[in-house]
Order: C-alpha cells, then sequence, then structure tokens
C-alpha cells in the first residue's frame, strides 16, 4: 500500500467495488488457473495451480510443484530430503469471504489462511496483489521480503473450464508426500 502505484490500484479497485455492488462477489465465482515460477536459493520451483470458488462460499485449492534443488541450504531444508527433482501435489477445501474488494480464505476452524486485494476481474483474468497470514520464511522468500517489508507483487489468474486438470509430472519424477 506505500507504493504509489499499488494503491492507486488498490484506490480505484475500491472505487469500482462500492460504486457496483455485488458485481465483483458475482464476478469471482467459477475455476481459476495460474502458474507461478519461483528461483530461490538452492533451487527453483514451478507450480500449476486451480482454485475453485462457489457461490456458497466453499472454495477448492490444488496445486502440483515441480521442485528442482540444487543446492542443500537452510532455505532448501523443507521442500526436500535430497537435491534430486520431485514434484509435490497439494489441495485443500476451505470457506472464502468478499468485503469489497478483500478476498480471504479461512480453514475449517475459522482461522485466516489466505488474503488478497483484488484489483480486477473479468471474463478471462482476476487480478490481485496477494498476502499470506502465517508467513514462513519460505513464503517471505518467496514474496519478496527483503528484511524491511514485503514487496508486494501484482498477480493474474485465468478463468478455466471446472473440468481442467492440472498438468501431470515429468517422467522420472519423485513424489514428495506431504505430511
Amino acid at each position: 500500500y506505500r507504493n504509489p502505484k499499488t494503491r492507486s490500484k488498490i484506490l480505484e479497485a475500491e472505487k469500482s467495488a462500492s460504486a457496483n455492488p455485488g458485481q465483483l462477489a458475482e464476478a469471482i465465482i467459477g475455476t481459476w488457473s495460474g502458474k507461478l515460477e519461483d528461483e530461490f536459493e538452492g533451487g527453483t520451483s514451478t507450480t500449476h495451480y486451480k482454485n475453485t470458488l462457489l457461490r456458497d462460499g466453499t472454495m477448492k485449492y490444488e496445486h502440483i510443484s515441480i521442485e528442482s534443488i540444487t543446492t542443500q541450504t537452510p532455505a532448501a531444508l523443507d521442500l526436500n530430503e535430497a537435491p534430486a527433482p520431485s514434484y509435490r501435489r497439494y489441495s485443500y477445501q476451505a470457506r472464502w469471504t468478499l468485503n469489497g474488494t478483500t478476498y480471504k480464505e479461512y480453514n475449517e476452524h475459522g482461522g485466516l489462511l489466505w488474503f488478497a486485494t483484488i484489483l480486477s476481474i473479468d471474463d478471462k483474468t482476476m487480478t490481485y496483489i496477494d498476502g499470506y497470514r502465517g508467513a514462513t520464511n519460505e513464503y517471505l522468500a518467496f514474496v519478496g521480503y527483503d528484511g524491511d517489508g514485503i514487496t508486494w507483487e501484482t498477480n493474474t489468474q485465468k478463468r478455466t473450464d471446472a473440468d481442467y486438470k492440472l498438468p501431470d509430472p515429468p517422467e522420472g519424477l519423485e513424489e514428495i508426500e506431504e505430511e
């Protein structure tokens, strides 16, 4: 919010949402997908994800992350036991709310999982700035924590069909099971 360009986008989105109450909440319903590529100390990661938001306030998230750990570092310890290409699948179900332009996801106990400021939605894309309450060192490195604060970036998801399937991992990679 301190960045003037980001602040102006947020204020513009909030103005639009207050002028058209309910329009954003209707537009967000559906299935969204995206891809994140990350380079971090000790490796790289490519994550494909799918997020389905239902009218009743429930949602389902799933992803597949292809990871290549090149150097074992303290930052990479949680990702893999050994420096070898691997993949992992992850999914969860949660509840979601939208208040103005603020989107929030909650776990089964009502704890905040994730939040975002929706900047725009149309028939094909949703643009937002996201954040994470339970920020770990790994996540802070991912979003750009530099010791003085988090550098929030604008992200985009694409609207997709409800039956969209995440890509299969490359052949020969070991699956890392979530504990």
